[in-house]
């Protein structure tokens, strides 16, 4: 079998998912002046196409020039894309930020159970 996907949580191997724990995300560690830094004007977390699109475009020197909120502002898609990856996805991936439930087993999914399984997630989250 060829592995397409592992982490500590999730494995999938080919048309099956493992969930090896399930737990909710504790935000008493949230710190909104982190996710607030982890904005486009976090250039240490700039890829290289990061570099390419916009290192010309802003004053990197002037973090709070005014380029920068307005391109926030238009570009919000792009700015909450980078906040989820720079600081939401790795607050999620540490052990103090998730209440793990110890009482479920190791769960298993086939592919098309598991697109249920998420599509009934989302369809309580957002009713």
């Amino acid at each position: 079998m060829d592995i397409h996907y592992e982490d500590k949580i999730k494995r999938i191997f080919d048309d099956m998912f493992f969930w090896d724990r399930i737990g909710v995300v504790n935000r008493s560690n949230w710190n909104i002046t982190e996710w607030r830094k982890s904005d486009i004007r976090n250039i240490d977390l700039w890829s290289v196409d990061d570099w390419n699109m916009y290192g010309d475009r802003f004053n990197l020197h002037d973090l709070w020039d005014s380029r920068w909120e307005v391109w926030i502002s238009d570009n919000w898609k792009n700015e909450e894309a980078k906040r989820l990856r720079n600081y939401v996805h790795q607050y999620f991936n540490k052990e103090e930020n998730v209440d793990w439930f110890h009482n479920i087993p190791k769960l298993a999914f086939g592919r098309e159970e598991y697109r249920k399984c998420i599509e009934k997630f989302y369809e309580r989250l957002y009713r």
